[in-house]
């Protein structure tokens, strides 16, 4: 026993008495309920506590989003995917984040799911779009720009050795 409040033991007609029952032998909890609640702190935990989180974190959220929103409706990113996607990702970390056991993972699951599931889906629409739009370069494409890159240096500089040094590092880049 902490010796606080959640912890407050109390007569068994006492009607502050948490509600919860501990078991067919045991009966009804012997500790107070927290003000305002019908659990005590220990039993408040797996019920009204995780509400009350729920509820904070959602107000805390409602203005972080609508926030950011705002900021999307006005600009040119609104119709930008990566954006959608660092917005799912933002919201997984927040869920994630507030993840303290077991059965708040389980709880979550079916949204995390879901926002996984959009996550990856956005990524494979901003890899076709980047496709075809030209923005993704395969490994043959590197190594024609590496070769191009080195070649108009070998225009300027005559030294075999510093044209192959230049040219190892250029490749070490592009390999990174």
């Amino acid at each position: 026993m902490t010796g606080d409040k959640e912890w407050e033991r109390c007569a068994p007609d006492d009607q502050r008495r948490c509600q919860a029952t501990n078991g067919m032998h045991r009966g009804q909890c012997p500790y107070k309920a927290q003000e305002g609640h019908k659990f005590c702190g220990r039993h408040m935990a797996g019920s009204e506590k995780q509400a009350m989180k729920a509820q904070a974190n959602s107000l805390r959220l409602g203005a972080y989003f609508a926030t950011r929103t705002n900021e999307l409706a006005g600009s040119s990113e609104l119709k930008n995917l990566r954006g959608e996607v660092g917005i799912i990702r933002k919201m997984i970390e927040e869920i994630t984040d507030n993840i303290s056991n077991f059965n708040e993972m389980m709880a979550h699951s079916s949204r995390l799911r879901e926002l996984i599931r959009d996550s990856m889906d956005l990524v494979r629409a901003v890899h076709q779009m980047d496709e075809k739009l030209g923005l993704m370069m395969d490994k043959d494409k590197v190594i024609s720009i590496a070769t191009g890159i080195v070649d108009i240096i070998g225009e300027h500089i005559k030294d075999p050795v510093i044209l192959d040094d230049i040219s190892e590092k250029i490749g070490k880049l592009f390999a990174s």
